[in-house]
């Protein structure tokens, strides 16, 4: 077994695991994670204590993945909401709407404001509420809070 045609062979079960956890962001920063932890197994793999390579391989790499998602140098930074910076309207100038951003925002409290940045990034709720280490029922209680200060801001 020659391990770069093993790990050809290997790297659709790191694509199954991250599907499986539904890994969107950060997809190839995962990937590459696995992939190095897959050739480190591979190096190490002993047949005489495994029945199956494949069966050992996901089993690892699983754990690893799971060990990565726990890991404290892979969670999420928050950036400042101050620095953010939103696109303008076509109908505005970039003055106006940043104006307008910076107005609105400063209605907002801070866990608002979190909520909001990470919302218009693309998160959903649920990944919100893991980032932001809250339950999801408080995440959903910030989202109306913004949605009713958004509608008294712009008289909607």
């Amino acid at each position: 077994m020659t391990i770069s045609i093993e790990l050809q062979k290997q790297q659709q079960l790191i694509h199954k695991l991250l599907k499986r956890y539904k890994i969107t962001y950060n997809y190839d920063e995962y990937f590459q994670i696995l992939f190095i932890h897959l050739w480190q197994l591979l190096v190490n793999y002993n047949p005489q204590h495994s029945n199956s390579l494949e069966s050992y391989l996901y089993i690892r790499l699983r754990f690893h993945l799971i060990d990565q998602f726990r890991s404290k140098h892979l969670k999420y930074h928050f950036v400042d909401i101050n620095l953010c910076h939103l696109e303008a309207p076509n109908n505005f100038s970039s003055i106006e709407a940043s104006i307008l951003y910076t107005q609105f925002s400063n209605q907002l409290s801070h866990k608002e404001q979190q909520w909001f940045l990470l919302s218009l990034q693309g998160y959903k709720q649920y990944e919100i509420a893991n980032i932001m280490q809250l339950s999801l029922s408080t995440i959903k209680n910030y989202k109306k809070a913004v949605q009713v200060k958004y509608s008294n801001y712009f008289k909607i």
